[in-house]
């Protein structure tokens, strides 16, 4: 079997598709330890909430009958985390649209007087 060891290489599909028929368990042992490497690489205070982010995602996969309900369901759950926040990015664009527009009642108007032509 070829050496599968891809820690810094690009990722082929064609070998990882080799590996998960071969020896599956070495896939997901390469899996969780790139998931390590990212989640480790990300700012301290993003690494809790995506270790949250990955144990969903873990539990996910085991509840599934298979692999493509488990691709399924994690789709899902991505596009309902897309909707969530693109809800709130059109209320914030919303809210700052209404502040721009938004006249102070408190204001006073300034009158500009047009010269009359004769």
């Amino acid at each position: 079997m070829e050496d599968f060891n891809m820690t810094h290489e690009a990722f082929d599909f064609e070998k990882m598709a080799l590996l998960a028929k071969e020896d599956p368990q070495a896939l997901e042992n390469w899996l969780e330890e790139r998931v390590e490497e990212l989640i480790m690489s990300s700012p301290i205070e993003h690494q809790h909430r995506l270790r949250g982010l990955q144990f969903q995602i873990d539990m996910e996969r085991k509840r599934a009958s298979n692999p493509l309900a488990a691709c399924i369901k994690l789709s899902q759950m991505m596009h309902d985390s897309f909707s969530k926040l693109r809800h709130v990015l059109n209320e914030v664009q919303q809210n700052n649209y209404q502040s721009s527009n938004q006249v102070d009642p408190t204001s006073e108007a300034k009158i500009i007087p047009f010269a009359r032509s004769r």
